[in-house]
């Protein structure tokens, strides 16, 4: 698979399957870690990092494909990554 993606890729095809590929792998990725959020507000009680973790899914998905802005990107990056390391320091404190 790998030598049909180099052969892909060296045809130029790499911006394609990219653009067709991006966004639903993008929002798998991030279903998953809202998933794993949203599991452990079950478990711990507490839904703010879940939130704050959809708002930073949501403005990542948007700085990088309805407006094209890597500024919210980046911070929508670091907003989900903030509300993943709170879930993890709320499981931790209440275990």
């Amino acid at each position: 698979m790998a030598a049909y993606l180099g052969v892909f890729g060296s045809l130029g095809a790499g911006s394609w399957l990219r653009a067709a590929w991006g966004l639903p792998i993008g929002v798998a990725l991030l279903a998953f870690t809202l998933g794993a959020l949203a599991l452990r507000a079950c478990r711990s009680g507490d839904v703010r990092p879940s939130l704050l973790g959809l708002a930073g899914a949501a403005a990542l998905l948007a700085g990088k494909f309805a407006l094209d802005m890597p500024p919210l990107l980046y911070v929508g990056a670091a907003v989900l990554l903030g509300a993943s390391l709170w879930s993890a320091r709320r499981a931790a404190a209440t275990t």
